[in-house]
């Protein structure tokens, strides 16, 4: 009786457990850089800012990439 007693409560766990987790992620933004890496950028909602990435370019331009509120980027020189 113990033991199904114990199944029982680690099946409880395991259903309380699978409802709280989410196996969705948050939108991001995504640049390629120069070189072909792909960085990808956060939009923070709750405090309405977008995280940047900046990057020389082989023309030795300075580019600036920030992530905006609906998930598209804008580019603009530093």
């Amino acid at each position: 009786m113990k033991y199904l007693l114990a199944i029982a409560l680690a099946f409880l766990m395991m259903i309380t457990y699978f409802e709280t987790c989410s196996a969705t992620s948050e939108p991001v933004c995504g640049y390629e850089n120069s070189q072909g890496k792909m960085i990808f950028l956060k939009y923070f909602r709750g405090i309405n800012e977008g995280q940047s990435y900046k990057e020389v370019l082989p023309n030795g331009e300075c580019i600036q990439v920030t992530c905006q509120s609906d998930y598209t980027l804008k580019k603009e020189k530093c």
